[in-house]
Formats: structure tokens, C-alpha cells, sequence
């Protein structure tokens, strides 16, 4: 496996920048489902803060990055299943992707809630407010 940043994940989706665009082709063709690029959680997220911050994008399009991600063979995303359920969940309501994110991985390793100061967080079954 070969570990990818976030700036090259948003190449790989958004090919905004020529020569990073090109880099990034040239990368992906060293890629394959036997030597995969990995996205961790960390470049996930900041994945996903780039594209609402800084690239305005909705909720429908925020979901289809996320699956483009998710679809490729050549790429493998860290905890792929919690991602899903996370991704599944963000479609059906009103809750943030982070915060489901945040509120499923902390649930997987064991935490018994997540404490938010976040209103709308804390309604979400993995967290209470503080």
C-alpha cells in the first residue's frame, strides 16, 4: 500500500491544478488493487473539510466524492465500513459527515458516547452534549 495526502485525493477527483492533475495521472498508473493507495481517516476528513470549505460543494456532491473514493479499486479507505455507514446515515438526515464520522469511530473503539458542544451533534445515538 502506498499512503496518499489529501492534496492528492482532491486531484485524483477535481484535476483543478495542471501539473499536480499530471502528477497524480502519473501516480495512479502505479497504482492496482494489489498495491493500493490508501486514504487514512485524517486525509478523509480534511478530504471532506476542503470540499465543503473551500469548494462550497453540497451535500449531493459531497457524497458522490466521498463514493468516488470508495469505488476505486486502486484505492482502499481506512475503515471502510464505518465510512459507509457514516456516508448512508449523512444521505438520510440532517447531521454533519464529520461529526457522524467522529461519533462512529469513537463507538468502535469502545467509547460509550462522544461529548460535543455541537447541538446538532449531540443528538446523533454516539454522542451527548457537554
Amino acid at each position: 500500500m502506498i499512503g496518499l495526502d489529501t492534496n492528492v485525493a482532491l486531484r485524483m477527483l477535481l484535476a483543478d491544478d495542471p501539473g499536480q492533475t499530471a502528477a497524480v495521472r502519473k501516480l495512479s498508473q502505479t497504482l492496482s488493487p494489489e498495491r493500493p493507495g490508501f486514504i487514512n481517516l485524517i486525509v478523509l476528513a480534511e478530504f471532506i473539510w476542503v470540499l465543503q470549505t473551500g469548494y462550497r460543494f453540497s451535500k449531493p456532491e459531497l457524497i458522490e466524492a466521498v463514493e468516488f473514493l470508495l469505488s476505486k479499486p486502486d484505492l482502499r479507505v481506512d475503515r471502510e465500513s464505518l465510512v459507509r455507514e457514516a456516508v448512508t446515515r449523512f444521505q438520510e438526515g440532517q447531521s454533519d459527515l464529520a461529526d457522524l464520522l467522529i461519533g462512529l469511530v469513537n463507538q468502535a473503539a469502545g467509547c460509550e458516547t462522544t461529548y460535543t458542544f455541537d447541538r446538532r451533534a449531540g443528538k446523533l445515538g454516539e454522542m451527548s452534549l457537554a
